[in-house]
C-alpha cells in the first residue's frame, strides 16, 4: 500500500505497543544496547544500571511498527 514503507524510527521491533485509535498510534517498546536508531528523534537512555548502557526510542509512529527483529 502507499506511504507502507515510510521510514521507521527503528529498523525493526520486537514489543510494538499501540494506542486503539484509528489509524493506531505505536511504539516500539525495544531496548537498544548503546544508542538508539538515527532514524529516532526522541531517544533516552534508561536508568537500568548495564553496561553498555541500553537506550529506548520514544517515537510515536502512525500504523505498526513494521518488520520484527527475532
Amino acid at each position: 500500500s502507499v506511504g507502507e514503507e515510510e521510514q521507521k524510527p527503528w529498523p525493526c521491533c520486537d514489543l510494538c505497543l499501540c494506542a486503539p485509535l484509528k489509524p493506531p498510534q505505536c511504539r516500539c517498546e525495544d531496548l537498544w544496547i548503546k544508542s538508539c536508531d538515527p532514524n529516532c528523534k526522541d531517544c533516552a537512555k534508561m536508568p537500568l544500571f548495564v553496561y553498555p548502557p541500553v537506550f529506548k526510542c520514544h517515537d510515536v509512529v502512525t500504523g505498526q511498527c513494521g518488520k520484527r527483529c527475532h
